[in-house]
């Protein structure tokens, strides 16, 4: 059994991802269009979401919170 692998621009290798089982006829094109409509309806974020400054400062609250507790 042999598996094509393409690389990244890192050079590490690209895991093949199955094709869609969804075909384009079955689509509701006016629900997406719709949903796309509403999406860029909104403006985009002015900065990128920080996971690490959100993990801080829910430590920290979960901290002050269970030495309340105590």
């Amino acid at each position: 059994m042999s598996v094509n692998y393409a690389l990244t621009t890192a050079g590490e290798p690209m895991r093949e991802v199955p094709k869609s089982t969804l075909h384009d006829e079955a689509l509701d094109k006016a629900k997406c269009r719709e949903a796309v409509e509403s999406a860029l309806s909104q403006p985009e974020p002015q900065e990128a979401f920080d996971r690490h400054a959100w993990l801080e400062k829910t430590k920290d609250q979960l901290k002050r919170h269970a030495s309340a507790n105590q």
